[in-house]
């Protein structure tokens, strides 16, 4: 037997069916859209790890069934600061509405309209999220699962992809429903992350037919979309030193407490670094000892989640600079929309 082809080295097989879970808010969609649009545009690795170059490798198919609210912002994020291939248009197609993956005539309708839309075979398709593709059914139910499952085996028939489902874990952190997903899924992969931190963990705790059990650290760095939109894109980083660099919540918290009484005493801190002493990160950076540009993620962190803006603190000298907003503790845990 030849060894497995990849479509994303050690990620994503070829051939198959795989889920990628994880609770709400762990960044699980951020990272199967970052594949997708990698695959799409061909581009010749994913954050280091090789992607399969084949002529007539196919393109992808991103089934959004929760919407199309945040998808603009997310491409927009992802294309944000890349060197992406001049003239060329991504391979990929939204669907942005559930498909019942329950019902066969559905699924006979989702492969018409590949077929009269996208011509020749597919790479990669992702439902996103599993629950959205299953209305009526029981998780917990085997042989609702499998029907599912039989879905989806029934679109890599027809086009030749590896379908990718999106799906949700439990309070325990296992993933939900039958172990139907478990049993069947040639790939399981699970994202997690800690409250009010940048920094999500990706591990595959299944590859059949590769090694698995190992895992990869990504940053969801903020990008500023303009017209007060902003959106994530991650970035792979080094484990090690993203655990030694981590702000816990207490210390995170000590920083927006001293940021506020700055804000107090007429001497804010500021997001530009023309302001020297007071600039922020090199104020975080002096705290906790810590680089600057790691400080800056933070800051990004806690905009998004409205525990801070930057505002004038004097009308007469036009002093402006960061006032806190909120307590950490108060934010919303497990946030959708573009934290989805």
């Amino acid at each position: 037997m030849q060894p497995p082809e990849f479509l994303i080295d050690r990620y994503i097989p070829e051939h198959g069916f795989g889920i990628l879970f994880g609770a709400p808010g762990s960044k699980k969609s951020f990272i199967a859209l970052d594949m997708a649009l990698s695959l799409a545009y061909g581009l010749p690795d994913w954050h280091g790890d090789p992607v399969l170059q084949r002529e007539g490798r196919g393109g992808v198919l991103y089934i959004a069934g929760e919407g199309a609210s945040g998808f603009q912002a997310r491409v927009a994020a992802w294309k944000h600061g890349r060197l992406l291939p001049d003239g060329k248009a991504p391979d990929i197609k939204f669907l942005f509405q559930p498909v019942n993956f329950m019902r066969v005539e559905d699924i006979l309708r989702l492969k018409e309209t590949v077929k009269d839309h996208h011509p020749g075979p597919l790479s990669l398709i992702v439902v996103d999220t599993v629950s959205r593709s299953i209305p009526g059914a029981d998780e917990n139910l085997q042989k609702d699962m499998t029907v599912f499952v039989s879905a989806c085996d029934a679109l890599r028939a027809a086009t030749g992809a590896f379908v990718l489902g999106i799906h949700h874990a439990s309070k325990a952190g296992e993933m939900r429903g039958s172990t139907v997903f478990l049993g069947q899924a040639d790939v399981v992969l699970r994202t997690g992350t800690k409250k009010g931190s940048p920094i999500v963990s990706l591990h595959c705790e299944k590859m059949k037919e590769a090694p698995d059990g190992w895992h990869d650290t990504y940053r969801m760095d903020v990008v500023d979309l303009g017209d007060e939109r902003t959106s994530l894109k991650p970035e792979r980083v080094d484990a090690t030193d993203v655990e030694a660099r981590r702000l816990t919540q207490e210390q995170q918290q000590a920083v927006l407490d001293a940021m506020q009484a700055a804000w107090e005493a007429g001497t804010p801190w500021a997001a530009a670094a023309q302001a020297k002493e007071r600039y922020a990160p090199r104020k975080i950076a002096q705290m906790l000892g810590m680089p600057a540009e790691d400080a800056t993620g933070y800051l990004d962190l806690w905009a998004m989640q409205g525990l801070i803006d930057v505002a004038v603190r004097d009308a007469g000298s036009k002093l402006k600079g960061y006032r806190v907003l909120g307590r950490l503790d108060e934010t919303q845990e497990g946030r959708e929309g573009v934290f989805g």
